[in-house]
């Protein structure tokens, strides 16, 4: 971002899940620092690959350590693209489900880059991605009701 967040109109946002390989998460060593999973390091490929051919986009690598992250949802407002990097961790976190709730409200086209299958080779949320759309269906009834 070449000046102050605030001033900063992305068209193109990015979701994407940590997905932090470690002990916690059910690996038998820890691969990565907290909060410091692949997802990380594939947001940070795509943001490169746009910002190389003139894209303007923001992504929670964006926002500096101390600020809220929920800053996240004032640019999501502005944009006209959500790009969600598919991996096992995306479809596992709340915060992922938010940002596609969000980007379905205010009218963003969604396109989904797969980067990441689940470990016997299915898709990413091929399994328990009902979860999913029972809860967008949802929160898409509540908005109807208010």
């Amino acid at each position: 971002v070449d000046r102050p967040i605030d001033e900063y109109r992305p068209r193109v946002i990015i979701s994407y899940a940590t997905g932090t390989r470690d002990k916690w998460h059910g690996y038998e060593h820890d691969l990565d620092g907290e909060g410091c999973g692949l997802g990380m390091k594939y947001c940070q490929i795509v943001v490169r690959q746009l910002e190389r051919v003139g894209i303007q986009c923001f992504s929670g690598l964006h926002v500096a350590g101390g600020n809220n992250w929920r800053i996240y949802f004032e640019k999501l407002q502005q944009c006209d693209v959500m790009l969600a990097i598919m991996s096992p961790a995306f479809f596992k976190s709340g915060p992922c489900f938010e940002e596609q709730i969000e980007a379905r409200k205010h009218g963003l086209k969604v396109i989904p880059l797969l980067f990441q299958l689940e470990e016997d080779g299915s898709p990413p949320g091929s399994k328990g991605s009902q979860k999913w759309v029972e809860e967008y269906e949802g929160k898409q009834a509540q908005s109807e009701v208010a």
